[in-house]
């Protein structure tokens, strides 16, 4: 497995961890908990930003 193999896999994994917690930002009915996940989304989309650059810079391609 490549560095760039490797970054595709935390790109996605980035990706679907925001919107596994978007989603439940969406859903809960406590204000603390819904404020906690949507923290956790604005993270896990700065993850994913840094990881797309990076893979850029490798030579890859985001889609």
């Amino acid at each position: 497995m490549t560095d760039l193999d490797m970054l595709y896999d935390y790109y996605k994994d980035n990706n679907l961890a925001a919107g596994g917690y978007a989603t439940l930002s969406c859903r809960v009915k406590d204000d603390g908990v819904e404020k906690t996940f949507r923290k956790l989304t604005q993270s896990a989309l700065k993850e994913s930003r840094t990881a797309a650059k990076m893979i850029i810079k490798l030579g890859g391609q985001i889609y």
